[in-house]
């Protein structure tokens, strides 16, 4: 389905704030969670139990899966790809590197 704020992709399975910002290209897939004023924005996904929230910001093709929490004022863009358990809080600003963490 898509969300009333921004037409993005969101699964039945996941959830987003209606104060959340989900762009036309981005998904939210699975059980993922989108909460408060987060802009998932460009191709960026949000996939498995990750949890984006606050102000924070994915944008171009960033991939945040598995069980990782973006919060606060972070800024994640390029073609990263977040996974494991990794908590990402502000001020966190990265860009064109691959993190997996288990």
């Amino acid at each position: 389905m898509r969300h009333s704020n921004g037409d993005g992709f969101v699964a039945v399975t996941a959830h987003v704030d209606e104060t959340a910002y989900v762009g036309p290209y981005a998904r939210v897939e699975d059980y993922a969670v989108v909460l408060d004023d987060a802009v998932i924005t460009g191709h960026a996904r949000v996939s498995r139990r990750a949890r984006v929230a606050g102000r924070s910001m994915l944008a171009d093709h960033v991939h945040v899966t598995d069980f990782v929490l973006v919060q606060g004022d972070a800024r994640l863009w390029g073609n990263e790809t977040l996974g494991g358990h990794t908590v990402c809080s502000a001020p966190f600003y990265l860009t064109h590197a691959r993190i997996l963490k288990s």
